[in-house]
């Protein structure tokens, strides 16, 4: 047996806990600014977290503001634990 939509349940669980902060296990700091995430989502998705976190097992990381903007960056998340992507120009 198996359910049709099943990977969306999941991420909608997934990005419910997110939002809650529930089972968060990192902090990513972008100058001011706070995201609770999950490291093992990061690194499905992203080979930089993926090396990220192979090496290190901190649980804040701190990106550069010059380089990650907290709206991009909170875009990228939103995608990540949605597959949708939303954007303003």
């Amino acid at each position: 047996m198996a359910l049709s939509d099943h990977c969306r349940h999941l991420l909608d669980k997934l990005n419910k806990q997110r939002q809650s902060g529930f089972l968060c296990d990192c902090t990513i700091l972008i100058g001011e600014f706070q995201f609770k995430v999950h490291r093992n989502v990061l690194a499905s998705f992203s080979e930089y977290f993926r090396a990220y976190f192979k090496d290190s097992l901190d649980s804040i990381v701190l990106l550069d503001q010059i380089k990650v903007t907290p709206s991009g960056f909170q875009t990228l998340l939103d995608f990540i634990y949605s597959g949708d992507l939303n954007y303003d120009r």
